[in-house]
This record gives structure tokens, sequence and C-alpha cells, in this order.
């Protein structure tokens, strides 16, 4: 279990203590005064948004945490989509960038 990892964890900056599930307050996340952050799947190393705009949404990410620099990239192939069952044309558009050890996109 994570807590179990954690507990032996000196001067790595943990702060959780184990919930009835034995993750962080049982909602199985910690988080590392390194800024990692740890799930009861492991670290997370990539968290993803929906956004109407990707040059925005990456520009606000810069801006209001220091994220970056990012990639952006339109229209992106995709073959072989499907939408419930159906063949469908997916256009993809994205910006990847680092925010310390995670990957935001």
């Amino acid at each position: 279990m994570l807590a179990e990892r954690n507990r032996g964890c000196t001067g790595c900056g943990a702060s959780a203590k184990p919930g009835p599930d034995g993750t962080a307050e049982g909602y199985g996340t910690v988080w590392l005064g390194s800024g990692a952050v740890l799930h009861s799947l492991g670290e997370i190393v990539q968290i993803a948004y929906v956004v109407n705009d990707v040059a925005t949404g990456a520009r606000r990410w810069a801006e209001r945490f220091g994220a970056g620099p990012f990639f952006v990239r339109h229209h992106i192939p995709v073959h072989d989509a499907t939408h419930r069952g159906r063949p469908t044309h997916f256009d993809h558009s994205n910006a990847c960038g680092q925010w310390g050890r995670i990957m935001v996109e």
C-alpha cells in the first residue's frame, strides 16, 4: 500500500496519514514536498484537460503556474476513430508541456 511505503520516507516531505483504505486520508493521493504526486496506482506523471483553445490554455498554464514551454500542435491525424461504435472524424489538437515532473496536456 502507498501509505506503507511513505511511512518510511525520511526527508521526502510526504504529508499523509493512512486512511481506511491505506492511502492518504482515504482519498488515494499523497502530495510530496518535492512537487511529486503519488496515487494508489503510482506516481502521477501526466494530467490532461479539454479546452476550447489549446494555445490559450497553454499560455494560461505558463503564466499562472510556471509550466512549460508548451509545444502546440494543430489537427493531428487520427485514423480509425470511432464514436459510440460508428466511424467518425476526430480533429485533434493539443499542447504539451512540463510542470515540474508532471506533463500537462
